[in-house]
């Protein structure tokens, strides 16, 4: 008598049936009523071929249903009962007088999806026994009951995919973007779930016009187990590293494991920095993690898109730089002001950065002086960062083709060199105004 756990039934929400005639009945030359017991095995367990943990005989209930070799003719007569170690009565002297012949047996398993399954095979005793006055005899009066539980896993995915988007300058800088892939594991094994990159680099496509593939190590993505327990955070190469190993069979043998895939502000500075699309797709593998695996190995596959797009930000973090003569040395010396990390550039394409001054003059009321009196230019301690100029009301390239960069600083140096010094004589005092205006070109 068999029963077979298998990846197609074990969620079945209806209960298992077998119908099988176990055991023959020979009527007495008197027919007189019998009384037929059935007991599992004395443990009460079904236990399991080399070793481990029984299944309680209690799961499983018997009904006679068939007698005199007919198939269901006592179906809806006879008790059922629910199979233990202690001996029940499955037909007795109420049902009236038994004919000789098979006696066919309805075993039924319920609860399929509730239980927890462990991969092996299974099996108790089915003992009959007979009593009454002349009640003639059944044979054999020993069977088994056995239930086989494949070894398998299966795998479902949610979603199938994943894409991010990079919309923000944030998420270069504080928040890490990441997107969570669930999968819905059903086994009766012991299982790890491992990943690997299919490439070493992302494919790149979608760019700015005349951009090259920056060849983004696939090392640059991480990935970690967050539920239902978090794992340790790993960056699969193109060989499978393990994600979660030695996960027990779980309860009702399904669990979701949630792995989150991210990219942090670091990794995205310096492999994502060009507007465009990079793809690549991440393998899983959920494996039987028996030191002899029984289970074949489950294969997912989870393509990645990456979306960088044109995202451009340029601030300038000192609003006023004030130029001060204080005395005449400064008119023959000149003066000047720094501005660390005056600019921070932002753009995920190529750019140029111009400056230019609101009008030509610096104003005073009806007083003014030649804008081009002010340098900008880079600070001395970063010599060559970019161009120095004169300040002028037409814009002037100071930054040429600067690839595409994210929180780039420019320190700047506001000067009014002891040469232009002239220009200032004569000059009512006071304070002159004008407004300097930095701006993003494409190159």
């Amino acid at each position: 008598m068999n029963f077979n756990i298998t990846s197609a039934n074990i969620t079945t929400t209806s209960p298992l049936t077998v119908d099988n005639a176990t055991t023959v009945y020979t009527q007495p030359v008197v027919a007189l009523i019998p009384n037929i017991t059935l007991k599992s095995s004395p443990s009460g367990l079904l236990a399991r071929t080399g070793g481990g943990t029984g299944i309680l005989a209690n799961i499983f209930s018997v009904k006679l249903i068939g007698t005199g070799g007919n198939l269901i003719n006592v179906l809806g007569t006879a008790p059922s009962i629910t199979l233990t170690s202690t001996a029940q009565s499955i037909y007795s002297t109420v049902l009236g007088a038994l004919p000789g012949g098979a006696l066919n047996f309805r075993y039924t398993l319920s609860g399929v999806n509730t239980n927890t399954w462990i991969a092996g095979s299974y099996t108790s005793e089915l003992n009959f026994g007979i009593t009454g006055i002349s009640s003639g005899s059944v044979s054999p009066l020993q069977g088994s009951l056995n239930l086989n539980v494949a070894a398998f896993i299966s795998a479902v995915p949610t979603p199938t995919s994943l894409a991010f988007t990079i919309n923000s300058l944030d998420y270069y800088r504080a928040s890490t973007i990441s997107g969570t892939y669930s999968i819905a594991t059903t086994t009766t094994v012991p299982y790890s779930i491992r990943l690997k990159n299919n490439a070493a680099t992302f494919s790149y496509s979608n760019g700015y016009s005349g951009a090259t593939d920056p060849a983004t190590p696939t090392t640059l993505l991480t990935a970690q187990a967050t539920a239902p327990a978090t794992g340790t955070a790993i960056t699969g190469g193109t060989s499978f590293t393990n994600l979660i190993t030695g996960l027990a069979v779980p309860t009702a043998n399904l669990q979701t494991n949630v792995i989150t895939l991210s990219i942090k502000p670091t990794n995205l500075k310096t492999g994502f920095l060009q507007k465009g699309i990079y793809t690549t797709t991440v393998t899983f593998e959920i494996f039987d993690a028996q030191t002899t695996p029984t289970a074949t190995t489950q294969t997912l596959t989870c393509p990645l898109t990456i979306t960088v797009s044109d995202l451009s930000e340029l601030k300038v973090n000192q609003a006023d730089i004030n130029l001060n003569y204080t005395g005449s040395a400064d008119y023959t010396n000149g003066i000047y002001a720094d501005a660390s990390g005056h600019l921070t550039l932002s753009n995920t394409n190529p750019f140029d950065v111009y400056v230019k001054a609101s009008s030509s003059t610096l104003s005073n009321g009806a007083n003014t002086l030649p804008v081009s009196v002010i340098t900008i230019a880079p600070m001395p301690a970063y010599p060559g960062s970019f161009t120095s100029v004169n300040l002028s009301a037409t814009a002037q390239k100071i930054l040429s083709g600067t690839v595409p960069a994210v929180d780039k600083i420019l320190n700047v140096r506001y000067a009014i060199p002891a040469a232009k010094s002239p220009q200032l004589l004569g000059k009512p005092a006071g304070t002159y105004n004008t407004t300097v205006t930095y701006s993003f070109i494409a190159p």
